[in-house]
């Protein structure tokens, strides 16, 4: 449905293109229906849209739901020595926050991923070739970008060092020059 709109306004200026010298040759008719093509293709991939996500979204906090009373009845079985080694704040986390990353995922990229899908599985089969360009290209940019970012990850990681290593010398300085 995403693609209707494309494909109708596509039609639309493929008919002003072969009447281009004699526009009153245009069929107007042929331009309304497409316009209104392309008007009800917008509407649909947006109600369809909303319902998907709607949805993906019912789905991801019920998994969120589900995946925390697990992990609670996970904590109620462990011993009481995790709990003197693990402070409060870190099993809130747990629980909260990083269960909570998971709901990005289930209620945003899934239905992307498929709506990807379908559209690659719709499309003409000769434009294979044109996807399997596109793919090298992809990978090729993921393989030039992981490294940067490992790169600007160490940076960060040093410059935590640096400011660790400046609080350490700083406090070492204030205790030896107080005796």
């Amino acid at each position: 449905m995403a693609l209707a709109p494309y494909f109708a306004s596509y039609l639309i200026v493929c008919e002003f293109i072969t009447y281009a010298w004699n526009l009153e040759s245009v069929d107007r008719g042929y331009i309304l229906t497409f316009g209104f093509c392309a008007l009800g293709g917008v509407v649909a991939s947006m109600l369809l849209n909303g319902a998907a996500f709607t949805l993906s979204h019912f789905a991801a906090y019920r998994i969120l739901y589900n995946l925390r009373l697990a992990l609670s009845r996970h904590l109620a079985l462990l011993p009481l020595g995790f709990f003197t080694s693990t402070s409060k704040g870190e099993i809130r986390k747990t629980l909260q926050e990083n269960v909570e990353l998971i709901e990005n995922f289930i209620a945003h990229k899934i239905p992307e991923f498929i709506q990807a899908g379908v559209v690659i599985i719709t499309q003409d089969p000769q434009d294979i070739v044109f996807d399997l360009t596109l793919l090298c290209v992809i990978i090729f940019s993921i393989a030039l970008i992981v490294p940067l970012l490992k790169i600007s990850n160490l940076s960060r990681s040093l410059m935590q060092i640096n400011e660790g290593v400046e609080r350490i010398d700083k406090i070492f300085s204030t205790a030896f020059s107080a005796k």
